[in-house]
């Protein structure tokens, strides 16, 4: 049986291929790995990269007035989230029992506090 494996030759390039392939499948496997386990870092740290680039030049744009860069940076950042909010809220508007019901929870607590 031995006499058999000893005639089968593969070719070069076909190891080579197999050993690209395995290292691809192993490097593709790690980063999906360290980009699910870094998730919680991951995210806002690129999140922070678009809005940066996004609204870099509105800053710019504030900052040739005259006005501080933190103060610029703090209004770009601060009507970015006002914005999704507000996007949210239109997309996915809370309950109305909801509403109702933290009123009157609200209630309750002042009455028993007063």
């Amino acid at each position: 049986m031995s006499q058999r494996f000893d005639r089968l030759q593969v070719a070069p390039w076909f190891i080579s291929l197999l050993q690209v392939g395995a290292l691809s499948l192993v490097i593709i496997m790690a980063s999906s790995a360290i980009l699910i386990w870094g998730q919680v870092i991951l995210a806002p740290l690129v999140s922070s990269i678009v809005i940066g680039l996004m609204f870099g030049p509105l800053a710019d744009r504030i900052e040739r007035f005259g006005v501080p860069s933190f103060i610029s940076g703090a209004a770009v950042v601060m009507t970015f989230f006002y914005d999704h909010y507000d996007y949210a809220n239109r997309l996915y508007p809370a309950p109305l029992h909801l509403d109702f019901k933290a009123a009157r929870i609200v209630g309750e607590a002042t009455k028993h506090t007063c």
